[in-house]
């Protein structure tokens, strides 16, 4: 499935509230991969006619997003994926995407071409290891998210704790994300 294809209601959390601790606390989701920032990316993998709210800070997108924070702010990605979660009606899938992915096209992609779970999917690298980042959760697994106590400063792996989970493989080296400027510099490296 790609961004243009229909979602069958499918929405999505965007993951942009990180402290960028190093990246000296530059804003990494505007850091332009490929010529345009990595937010965009996310939000270009995502099918056109899907609800996206995006949780962090307001800033410029793509496309029309819906915005919200965990609470407290900084609380982490699983009050993140909480607070996405109850911003967005129950009733239809939502994938779960962190912003810092420069191929993040191709996480959704493996994601809505798998099929369907009960639970949740997650992406898999290549040695087997979950990325929580890159997740398609049903409409049932969401309402369980939702219904959670506050899952603040909780880890990502507690909040999949409370699902079925089923892996599914990413495309070679497609969850590698940009957590410093080093792999910033090996991105380009790889790519000039």
């Amino acid at each position: 499935m790609t961004a243009s294809t229909p979602s069958r209601s499918l929405q999505a959390v965007v993951l942009a509230g990180g402290t960028s601790r190093r990246w000296d606390g530059q804003d990494k989701t505007q850091l332009v991969v490929g010529g345009r920032p990595l937010l965009d990316h996310a939000l270009a993998a995502l099918p056109d006619d899907s609800h996206v709210v995006v949780v962090g800070p307001p800033r410029p997108t793509s496309r029309p997003v819906g915005w919200t924070r965990e609470d407290p702010a900084g609380s982490g990605p699983a009050a993140g994926v909480q607070a996405g979660l109850r911003a967005l009606a129950p009733g239809a899938p939502v994938v779960v995407l962190a912003a810092d992915l420069p191929r993040a096209a191709e996480l959704v992609d493996a994601l809505l071409d798998a099929p369907r779970p009960r639970g949740a999917l997650v992406v898999a690298d290549g040695t087997g290891r979950a990325h929580w980042t890159s997740a398609l959760l049903s409409a049932e697994a969401a309402d369980v998210v939702r219904g959670l106590p506050d899952l603040v400063d909780a880890s990502l792996r507690r909040l999949f704790d409370h699902l079925d989970v089923t892996l599914v493989p990413s495309p070679d080296g497609a969850t590698h994300d940009l957590d410093s400027p080093a792999d910033l510099d090996a991105l380009q490296e790889d790519h000039c």
